[in-house]
């Protein structure tokens, strides 16, 4: 029982001796001493006890050979522990400071890693997603034989769709809240700024969903002009997407407004995007509406799940970066911690995929529905047609016959 308390005392002694020799060195006057103990910390991934001696000593060795190695590991060690607007702000002092330093392309490279960190879902604002795409073409162009060429090529790439999605969602929100007008600038701005975007076609079509659905919307001494621009877009449309699985449904819209442009009336219901009863059309459009909303409303708490456990998953490896060598019960703690929120993400992340998987296909029942009733309507409106034509042709011989 003594040999226990022996040991435990003994630990105890090592963890306070350890505390308070980094105590002791950050009070102390040795500076070199401090330069080469933050060094070792900083190889150790001890980055917040790196950081506080590198600040140490960062005025003490100003204008000698050894400050650009003190900015640069104090830079990248708030990089490495989560604090990316600090390092973003002492890389990018560092970058302009000190550019014949063997540090500076890796300097210039974590800059723009620390902007692509902070480049937040695509919902949400992207002006950090476009410094991080400016940071990383500026350092292509410095270093184009770099050998990360490819992985920025790649992160450039992520970092564009993510604005892609974000306008595409703007014009998007105005057109489900029925801000046509607004829509269709938005869409238009898209198109031109950002003419590549892989949402091309889907913006195309929703261009002339939303002039259609403007001009409905107008007053009768605007309608004729704006049914007019609905046609035009149709165009545009169809000369680059002529077998799009939307052609039908456009194909409806461009001939109503065609008919409403001379001021005749439309032919079918084509507000509701489908030939519906506005009865049906409504019902079917209400429930495909709130199906759409419980999709993306899971997609953001997929999202927002990620972004917790990240945060999460930092902290974790922040605290563990901290510790001392003799702390192993404490790190193995953290590190059980750290499998515990992946499981957590993992078990979290498949149910809401599971539940977005069924929300999806519902969505797509209602929309097959919506179809079958359109369907059934054209055929009733061709059945119309033929028999308004048979009785006229019986009027005709009629007429024929009562003239002889």
């Amino acid at each position: 029982m003594r040999t226990i308390y022996t040991i435990l005392i003994l630990i105890a002694l090592a963890a306070l001796t350890g505390c308070s020799g980094y105590d002791q060195l950050v009070k102390s006057r040795d500076y070199q001493k401090q330069y080469e103990e933050a060094l070792r910390y900083y190889s150790l991934k001890k980055d917040s006890k790196a950081i506080s001696l590198f600040e140490n000593v960062e005025s003490i060795f100003a204008g000698t050979d050894k400050i650009d190695t003190i900015k640069f590991h104090k830079a990248k060690a708030n990089y490495r522990s989560g604090d990316y607007y600090a390092a973003a702000d002492l890389m990018d002092e560092f970058r302009k400071n000190y550019s014949r330093s063997p540090f500076l392309e890796e300097a210039e490279y974590l800059y723009a890693m620390c902007y692509y960190q902070l480049s937040p879902n695509p919902e949400l604002d992207q002006s950090n997603t476009a410094f991080a795409i400016n940071a990383f073409a500026e350092y292509l162009e410095r270093h184009p034989e770099s050998a990360r060429r490819e992985a920025c090529m790649e992160m450039i790439e992520e970092l564009q769709s993510r604005i892609y999605s974000k306008t595409f969602a703007v014009g998007q929100t105005y057109y489900n809240i029925g801000y046509y007008n607004s829509a269709i600038h938005s869409f238009r701005n898209t198109l031109k700024k950002y003419p590549d975007t892989p949402q091309r076609e889907q913006i195309l079509y929703l261009l002339v969903k939303a002039n259609y659905q403007y001009a409905k919307a107008s007053i009768p001494a605007k309608q004729r002009e704006r049914y007019y621009n609905t046609i035009d877009a149709y165009y545009n449309f169809v000369s680059e997407y002529p077998e799009s699985k939307y052609r039908p449904e456009v194909e409806r819209m461009f001939k109503n407004a065609q008919r409403l442009a001379r001021g005749q009336e439309a032919t079918d219901e084509v507000s509701r995007d489908y030939n519906l009863t506005e009865h049906q059309a409504g019902r079917l459009e209400k429930k495909a509406l709130r199906l759409t909303d419980r999709i993306e409303n899971r997609r953001i708490s997929l999202e927002e799940l990620d972004s917790k456990v990240d945060k999460s998953i930092r902290r974790i490896e922040k605290a563990r970066g901290t510790l001392l060598d003799e702390d192993t019960e404490r790190a193995a703690k953290l590190d059980k911690r750290r499998q515990k929120a992946e499981k957590r993400r993992l078990d979290t992340a498949e149910q809401i995929k599971k539940s977005i998987g069924k929300t999806e296909a519902k969505l797509a029942k209602v929309k097959e529905r919506a179809e079958q009733e359109s369907t059934k309507g054209d055929r009733k409106e061709r059945k119309a047609a033929e028999r308004a034509a048979a009785k006229a042709s019986r009027k005709a011989v009629e007429g024929d016959t009562a003239v002889e």
